[in-house]
């Protein structure tokens, strides 16, 4: 099996050894596709497996019967297989896909919200430096502040995204210290939008 992703052969051996049951989202019935050909693997290999297609819920691919989204897998899923289209910026075109994609955020979002009690969640970024000017552009419009306050433990990417959002608004970028794997905040200059909890 060749290195996919990223994933050496030894590693996806060792992550399919660690699992037993498999949410395969975006599944076809099409034995021409690509999910089609895993799922038939990972059935043959011994695997519980869920197939999870909106189009094509309540029917069967492969003999097993398909789910219309992962809250309605009876089962807990120790694993999940998605379709490629999950994991680019771009948007994707088969409807069943982008259902399945915001169908993904409802459920975070959901989670998000009755685990820290607020009304509401975002999950509308697709990575750290998104998520991390985002997160600029937020505190800049609620506080008064002239500068950002970053920890040195966030990725270097990331910071230098901030950096651009904050050139923009001319503000600066400040990296607070890590002393011991934990960041040293400034006494200085917290304000009540800024404040650590």
């Amino acid at each position: 099996m060749p290195a996919i992703d990223g994933v050496s052969d030894d590693e996806a051996r060792s992550i399919l050894t660690s699992v037993s049951t498999i949410a395969v989202v975006g599944a076809s019935p099409n034995p021409a596709r690509p999910s089609n050909d895993i799922l038939g693997f990972l059935i043959a290999k011994g695997f519980e497996t869920y197939p999870v297609n909106p189009w094509r819920a309540g029917g069967l691919i492969r003999g097993r019967p398909t789910y219309a989204r992962l809250g309605d897998v009876p089962a807990v899923i120790d694993m999940l297989l998605e379709r490629s289209e999950f994991l680019t910026p771009y948007t994707p075109y088969q409807p069943e896909i982008s259902q399945g994609g915001l169908q993904a955020m409802f459920e975070y979002q959901t989670a998000i919200s009755e685990l820290t009690g607020l009304p509401i969640s975002n999950a509308s970024v697709y990575e750290l430096s998104s998520a991390v000017a985002g997160a600029g552009y937020v505190a800049k419009h609620a506080g008064s502040g002239r500068r950002f306050v970053v920890s040195r433990g966030v990725h270097p990417h990331a910071i230098e995204t901030l950096r651009t959002l904050a050139h923009g608004y001319g503000m600066d970028v400040e990296l607070a210290p890590l002393i011991d794997g934990r960041t040293e905040l400034p006494a200085r200059g917290w304000s009540s939008v800024t404040s650590p909890p």
